[in-house]
C-alpha cells in the first residue's frame, strides 16, 4: 500500500441545501409511515395494534436518526486516519487497517464510501465528494475497490459459463439478458403478493392468484436452471429469483394467519413443516445450490414452510366439497377485539376467538352465536363465527 500523500485535514460536508432537502425527504416519509401504519391500527385485534404501533415507533424513529445524522455529519480525512463525527459522537478509522473499500449509496449530495478492515464484517462508512479531492484519492494508496473485485470475478464467470452460449461475448450478453427477464417476471409475481397484501377483493381471485404465482417462478426457476437460480451468491452471474418467493410466501403465511379460524392447529404445523423441508431441501438438491452458510437451508426450509402454511389453509377449505356442519352457542363476553363462548362443537369448554368489529356489531353478551365447522379438503378443520340467522334482524 502506497502512503497517502497531499494536503490535510480534508473535510467532507454535505452542503447546506442538500442537508435541508434530506432532511424534508425523511420527515415525508416519516409522515408516510405514520399515515400508512396510523390507518392499519384501526385493526381490532389488540397484538395486530400493537405489533402496528411498534412499526409505527421503528419506522420514524428511523426518519429522525436519519435526518439528525445527515444534518450533523462531518468526514475529516488526516494522512493516517479518518475521523467521522455527528450528534451520535466521533468515530475513528486508522488508514492502517484499510483492507477493501467499496462505494456505497448516495446521500445528501455525497457519496458513501465503505471501509473495510480485517475479520470485521460491518464495514466504517465515510462521505466524500465526487469527484474526490485528489488528496483522499491518494488516501485510499493502491487498495482496490471490493465492487470492482466482484464485478471483475463475475464478468469471468459470466464468459466462462457454457450454459449462456459458445462465445465470451455472447454469454456475457446473454447473462445481462438472463437478468433483466428474470427481475420483470419475479416484479410479475410480486403484483398479485401486494394485491393479496393490502386489499385482497375478490379475495379468492387475489390469494389464488398469489399462490399460482410463487409457484410458477419456482417452475420457471427449474426449467432454467442452468442460468436461473434461487439463492444469491456475489459472483455468481445468475439471476436469482429466491426473493419474490419469500415475499409471496410472507403474504400467504400471514393472510392466512389473520383470516382463517383453524380448528386443528398441530396438524397443519405438522403438514406445512414437513411440506417445507421436503420441497426445500428438495429444491436446493435439484438446483445444486448447496451454500456453506449454515442458515441457507434453514432459510430454504423456513420459506418452503410458511408458503405451504399460507396455501394449505385456504386450499383446504376451498377443495373441501363436504357441507359445513353448524353449532350454536352463547356469547359469555364480549371484548373490542375478541369473544368468549360458550362449549360448542369440537370444544369441550369456553373458548375466546378473535374476531372483527362486523361481527362484534351483530351480537351481544348473552345472546346466541352460530359457527359453521369445515372438514376440510386435507382433514384440516376449520370454522366459521357469525350471527344466527333467526336472530340477525
Amino acid at each position: 500500500m502506497s502512503r497517502a500523500s497531499g494536503q490535510y485535514p480534508v473535510k467532507c460536508r454535505a452542503s447546506e441545501k442538500d442537508r435541508v432537502s434530506h432532511a424534508i425527504g425523511m420527515a415525508v416519509m416519516a409522515l408516510i409511515v405514520a399515515a400508512f401504519f396510523g390507518a392499519a391500527m384501526i385493526a381490532d385485534i389488540l397484538w395486530l395494534r400493537l405489533l402496528f404501533g411498534a412499526f409505527l415507533v421503528a419506522g420514524v424513529s428511523y426518519c429522525v436518526w436519519d435526518a439528525l445524522d445527515a444534518l450533523t455529519q462531518e468526514t475529516t480525512f488526516l494522512r493516517d486516519e479518518v475521523i467521522v463525527s455527528s450528534f451520535r459522537g466521533e468515530r475513528r478509522f486508522a488508514r492502517a487497517e484499510l483492507f477493501a473499500w467499496n462505494w456505497g449509496q448516495k446521500r445528501v449530495g455525497l457519496q458513501e464510501v465503505e471501509l473495510y478492515r480485517e475479520a470485521v464484517r460491518a464495514p466504517f462508512r465515510v462521505q466524500v465528494a465526487v469527484p474526490a479531492d485528489e488528496a483522499i484519492q491518494a488516501w485510499f494508496g493502491d487498495v482496490t475497490s471490493l465492487d470492482w473485485r466482484a464485478q471483475s470475478v463475475a464478468l469471468d464467470e459470466a464468459e466462462a459459463d457454457s450454459a449462456f452460449g459458445h462465445t465470451p461475448q455472447e454469454r456475457l450478453r446473454n447473462a445481462v439478458g438472463e437478468g433483466r427477464i428474470a427481475s420483470w417476471i419475479s416484479l410479475a409475481v410480486v403484483a398479485p403478493a401486494a394485491w393479496a397484501f393490502f386489499l385482497p377483493s375478490p379475495y379468492r381471485l387475489a390469494v389464488g392468484a398469489t399462490i399460482v404465482a410463487g409457484v410458477l417462478l419456482v417452475l420457471i426457476t427449474i426449467i432454467r436452471r442452468d442460468r436461473w437460480k434461487f439463492e444469491r451468491t456475489m459472483h455468481d452471474p445468475r439471476p436469482a429469483t429466491g426473493w419474490a418467493v419469500f415475499l409471496c410466501a410472507i403474504v400467504l403465511a400471514l393472510r392466512a394467519f389473520l383470516d382463517w379460524q383453524i380448528i386443528d392447529w398441530e396438524k397443519l404445523a405438522v403438514l406445512s413443516v414437513a411440506a417445507g423441508a421436503t420441497i426445500g431441501v428438495g429444491l436446493r438438491t435439484l438446483l445444486g445450490e448447496t451454500s456453506r452458510d449454515p442458515l441457507s437451508l434453514v432459510a430454504w426450509v423456513l420459506t418452503a414452510s410458511l408458503y405451504a402454511y399460507g396455501a394449505l389453509t385456504p386450499l383446504n377449505m376451498w377443495l373441501d366439497p363436504a357441507p359445513s356442519q353448524s353449532y350454536r352457542a352463547v356469547v359469555l363476553e364480549a371484548h373490542t377485539e375478541s369473544l368468549r363462548v360458550s362449549a360448542w362443537g369440537p370444544y369441550a369448554a369456553p373458548q375466546d376467538h378473535s374476531v372483527g368489529r362486523w361481527l362484534l356489531d351483530r351480537v351481544e353478551q348473552g345472546g346466541p352465536i352460530c359457527a359453521d365447522v369445515y372438514r376440510g379438503a386435507f382433514g384440516i378443520r376449520s370454522f366459521d363465527l357469525k350471527p344466527c340467522v333467526a336472530d340477525a334482524g
